[in-house]
């Protein structure tokens, strides 16, 4: 191998034919750090690079044709070639959630558009909610990483009542404070307990209410069918001329067929709607 071959400096222009890398999308690289080239003139400040860098460019080049956003590339193209499989893996999984999210959101957005409410895919019964004392845990989730997050935060809330020595007495059930986006929204964990506290766990009182309740899978873990349920549990509190006095919760859980929800809305009796 001709070693001094393989380090042959290129212009900016004989890099970005090699790479098909345009010279200002590679003096964004630059800028940003991504890929350097080996060196710059001081007086022209014209850029350079090494021939054995070449690979590496048609990567970025590669993984920008994969919408891979920048922020990300710097990390892909750093790290050890089995370390970036395993994020090319994990990027591959994610375009397809994103993409089968998509396709769910046209279809909801079809039915929207004609002014046709899809049936809901379970059926929407009535429940009443005893009073009942839950251990509160406030913290911020989004979409794409809602799922794990409440796993997680769920198990965390377990301990810290078990340390507490109090008892959980069923599974804990998230209160949507805010709508689920790609931004942070804030979720109240909300673990039912014993009522007798040891005032070291921040607690709250449910009161006695009646709940619209729609169970439901959540196929492959996406949100959309969520959303879904959400949509189908207000049209239902229309429909019943009732009105939602919380924000809604969902208690998920995993099954024999995956993930499963349970989204319950509470809302006012009927004598306390203005007619």
């Amino acid at each position: 191998m001709n070693t001094k071959a393989s380090l042959r400096l290129l212009s900016i222009g004989e890099f970005s034919a090699a790479t098909q890398l345009s010279p200002k999308a590679l003096r964004l690289y630059d800028e940003q750090g991504i890929l350097r080239p080996a060196s710059t003139d001081s007086a022209t400040n014209y850029r350079y690079y090494r021939t054995d860098q070449v690979a590496t460019g048609r990567l970025v080049r590669t993984l920008r044709d994969m919408d891979v956003a920048l922020h990300d590339i710097g990390e892909f193209i750093s790290v050890d070639p089995a370390r970036g499989e395993a994020l090319l893996r994990h990027f591959a999984r994610a375009s397809e959630q994103r993409y089968a999210r998509q396709r769910r959101a046209f279809q909801s957005a079809l039915s929207l558009l004609r002014q046709t409410l899809p049936s809901p895919a379970a059926p929407i019964f009535r429940r009443q909610r005893h009073a009942t004392t839950v251990a509160v845990h406030a913290y911020s989730a989004q979409r794409a990483t809602f799922i794990e997050r409440f796993h997680a935060e769920s198990n965390m809330l377990k301990q810290a009542v078990a340390r507490a020595g109090l008892a959980a007495l069923d599974e804990p059930a998230c209160s949507l404070v805010d709508a689920l986006s790609d931004e942070d929204s804030r979720v109240d964990l909300l673990l039912p307990i014993d009522p007798v506290t040891d005032g070291t766990m921040v607690t709250r009182l449910l009161p006695e209410a009646n709940c619209a309740v729609l169970n439901m899978p959540l196929r492959n873990g996406y949100l959309t069918d969520l959303s879904a349920a959400l949509d189908a549990l207000f049209d239902w509190l229309e429909k019943q001329s009732r009105v939602a006095i919380e924000a809604p919760t969902a208690m998920l859980h995993v099954g024999n067929e995956g993930w499963q929800a349970e989204v319950s809305w509470a809302f006012a009796p009927e004598s306390l709607i203005e007619r």
